[in-house]
């Protein structure tokens, strides 16, 4: 593994100097702060490295050193802040590696947070890719794990959150909406008690999808907005990116396509600088679907294809499957009829690939194995706190019958000596009462 991570670093380090990486020096100092501590926990490492993890070559670095110092702890740290990056740009098999071999670190340094963390990441990457199947497992791994933990820690608890995320996900995979958001809850009131303002403004935009597929679209925009107001006062660019896009959404649908396109070409250019594929595409295809309403059919087709062409190119299903249906809806306007039906059926073929009658079912087994996982560890957990409990009445019987007992013959024992000093007492009152008889018979 350190030749792997040797040869990757030589690769890049050739480019160092043209690519302004943080000084060297305050880098090293850096490293060597986390070392000397050998934290185990992501806080403490990030209270040191945050800085130092916007830079792919920096990351790449960072993960050389630890692993000439058998760090493993800090490897997966800076392993997964690696694969997050590549997943931001929508390189997800580059993502998918460098966060398996994070969670290869957290489990040879057998620390839960990080394995919780790693299968956390793995699974978001998936579900970019609307792998869906794959990225349930992770996420059930990664909340059955984190679950284990008695006390967990401020890290350990992020994840859960995350993973209640995750499994609110899982029910709007399902159109189980109401689920949905009770699982969002729950991870709000989490991210509340750790004031991770990030995790409340990603749990809002989550409550306002599942608003927004229940047609309450008023709701929906006070959630988009209140994760709007989250995301500008932790200055999150990509968070303000998504919040826009589904303002826009709402209002396309509440038929205001021109406020909806004059918020897409505001919003565009900065999702394109952030160059994160992913919501690029979908900026493209609704600001084509807001011009289509418009009935500015060239400029419509014109972004809409090339939402499809980004969606194609990286692999993108869910926003596939929507450029089609958008393209069917402005072909059938246009007259395009048979352009229309092919389109259509296109989008019918991807949403098959999305979320199938065999993936839906899956998702309800895992739901009801998760469930039935919880209720059967609550079931063992009540059973040995019910045996702890009888050892402990038992014991406490034993002991109340043993001081009983005790106090009994130490009663009896008292007794005892009572009658025979009282019996001495009388024994010698006897005598001397024979002895003074005797005196007065013979005087």
């Amino acid at each position: 593994m350190k030749k792997n991570y040797l040869i990757i670093f030589l690769v890049f380090v050739i480019c160092l100097d043209a690519l302004g990486q943080t000084d060297p020096v305050l880098l090293d100092k850096e490293i060597d702060s986390v070392l000397n501590t050998k934290a185990t926990s992501y806080k403490d490492i990030n209270d040191i490295l945050n800085g130092m993890r916007k830079d792919t070559l920096d990351l790449l670095y960072i993960i050389k050193r630890f692993d000439e110092k058998d760090y493993p702890v800090g490897g997966s740290y800076a392993l997964n802040m690696l694969g997050t990056k590549y997943r931001n740009i929508s390189e997800y098999s580059k993502a998918i590696d460098w966060h398996k071999k994070a969670l290869e670190e957290a489990e040879k340094a057998d620390n839960i947070e990080f394995r919780v963390f790693s299968l956390n990441m793995l699974g978001v990457d998936y579900r970019r890719m609307d792998a869906n199947r794959t990225a349930l497992d992770y996420n059930h791994e990664a909340l059955a794990l984190a679950e284990t933990v008695k006390d967990p820690s401020l890290g350990l608890r992020r994840s859960i959150a995350v993973s209640h995320n995750s499994m609110g996900n899982i029910y709007l995979l399902l159109k189980q909406y109401d689920l949905a958001i009770n699982q969002f809850e729950q991870s709000l009131t989490i991210e509340k008690s750790i004031n991770n303002e990030l995790g409340l403004a990603i749990n809002n935009q989550n409550i306002g999808y599942a608003k927004q597929a229940q047609g309450q679209l008023e709701d929906a925009l006070k959630y988009y907005q209140e994760s709007l107001d989250l995301n500008e006062k932790i200055n999150n660019p990509l968070g303000k990116i998504i919040c826009n896009n589904s303002i826009a959404n709402i209002y396309i649908e509440q038929g205001n396509p021109k406020k909806a396109v004059k918020l897409i070409e505001e919003n565009l250019p900065k999702a394109i600088n952030l160059g994160d594929k992913y919501y690029i595409a979908f900026q493209y295809i609704n600001l084509g679907w807001a011009q289509s309403k418009l009935s500015d059919y060239k400029h419509a087709e014109s972004n809409l294809l090339k939402g499809l062409d980004l969606s194609k190119k990286y692999n993108i299903p869910s926003a596939i499957s929507e450029a089609y249906y958008h393209l069917s809806e402005l072909a059938e306007k246009t007259g395009e009829y048979k352009n229309s039906l092919q389109y259509y059926k296109m989008a019918e073929e991807f949403d098959e690939k999305i979320s199938n009658e065999r993936t839906v079912q899956y998702v309800n087994d895992l739901i009801i194995k998760y469930d039935s996982e919880r209720k059967n560890s609550q079931i063992t957990e009540l059973a040995s706190q019910n045996e702890i409990a009888e050892l402990k009445l038992t014991r406490n019987r034993n002991i109340w019958i043993i001081s009983v007992a005790t106090l009994i013959l130490t009663a009896s024992v008292l007794y005892l000596l009572y009658k025979q000093r009282l019996n001495r007492n009388e024994k010698r009152i006897l005598m001397l009462e024979q002895d003074l008889l005797r005196t007065q018979m013979n005087p």
